[in-house]
């Protein structure tokens, strides 16, 4: 059975550039603000317009392919940008973006794939290509090849949510536990305000208790008898995702003893939250041979503790849930809640 993931939507943007004052000027602009309101129609009445007195402008080309795109008309999309790109392969990336998006809309994904290649091999640089060809082969199933691509996409782009969310569902689907904690926690980081990101923090809490359980039953002395389950060790007896998974479960396990249970969900996960970090953050990956885990992952949360900022981002990583007591810790926690948001836009990986 093919791998199949709940992805966010292909990144698809209007396009901002400088080019040369023309009397059209005006027109482009009412056109790109009737597609943002969604008339797609009217949009692209205009620049069929602005085409009739200049056929070559290349900006209005292309947002008449993006808006034809942008209202399911993909075979007219394709026919304007594969056009456009034939004068100018050179124009932009977002051209290739939006005819590989189109093609994938079509469900000639092998057509998608080339024109996002062939995008590439002209901006090997755009994480927009990158990402939108994860998409594509994600569609394939090529589930490996797809991860490559989102992570070219986060080292150009290391706030881009969508990808750090799509990487967090793979690993989510193939039962890497300890990564999908991490990256779905990576997510949150930058989007806590949205349906995905509450659908995010359920998983989290889902991931903490995987393979955790209560007995109904109490023991001869009174106390909950708690079952823990992890994977069994490798046989070379290596097993640094066993040792994760049983610091997560142990940390998980507390929920039932006397000490803890009368604290609320919330309050558990955020209190905890910072010991599971810990447990993941201080073993390098086993599997990272790009670097790639410990320059935009652990370093991340390793440079988030050393900044102070660890329970604010607990918090933040509840706050889809909607609970009334992180709502409260926020709204009265305001100046560390700007400390963590100033941290998080301006952190950087670390230069190789």
């Amino acid at each position: 059975m093919g791998l199949r993931i709940r992805l966010a939507c292909l990144v698809l943007i209007g396009l901002i550039l400088p080019f040369r004052a023309f009397s059209s000027d005006q027109d482009l602009e009412t056109g790109k603000k009737l597609h943002d309101a969604g008339d797609y129609d009217g949009a692209i009445r205009i620049y069929r317009q602005v085409l009739k007195d200049e056929p070559k402008n290349e900006i209005a080309r292309y947002e008449l392919g993006f808006s034809l795109y942008s209202k399911g008309e993909y075979r007219k999309s394709i026919r304007v940008l594969e056009k456009l790109l034939e004068d100018n392969p050179e124009f932009n990336p977002l051209p290739y973006s939006t005819l590989g998006s189109a093609y994938d809309g079509l469900t000639k994904l092998g057509d998608g794939e080339k024109v996002l290649r062939e995008g590439l091999d002209h901006f090997s640089d755009s994480s927009l290509l990158h990402y939108n060809l994860g998409i594509n082969l994600s569609l394939q199933n090529r589930t490996d090849e797809a991860t490559r691509e989102f992570i070219a996409d986060l080292r150009l782009k290391p706030d881009h949510s969508s990808a750090w969310l799509a990487l967090a569902e793979f690993q989510f689907t193939q039962h890497e536990r300890h990564r999908a904690f991490l990256l779905f926690a990576r997510f949150l980081a930058l989007e806590s305000d949205t349906k995905r990101a509450k659908s995010a923090a359920s998983r989290l809490w889902a991931l903490l208790f995987l393979g955790v359980s209560r007995r109904p039953e109490l023991n001869k002395e009174g106390k909950a008898q708690i079952d823990v389950t992890v994977p069994p060790p490798n046989p070379d007896g290596t097993d640094p995702q066993g040792a994760r998974d049983l610091g997560m479960s142990m940390v998980a396990a507390t929920r039932f003893t006397e000490e803890e249970k009368g604290l609320s969900d919330a309050e558990f996960f955020t209190t905890k939250f910072p010991s599971v970090l810990d447990i993941l953050v201080e073993q390098a990956e086993s599997k990272d041979p790009d670097g790639f885990w410990q320059t935009l992952v652990l370093n991340f949360f390793s440079d988030a503790k050393d900044a102070d900022v660890i329970n604010t981002m607990a918090y933040l990583s509840r706050k889809p849930l909607g609970e009334s007591g992180v709502t409260q810790w926020l709204e009265s926690h305001a100046a560390e809640v700007e400390k963590y948001r100033q941290w998080a836009s301006s952190w950087k990986p670390p230069a190789n």
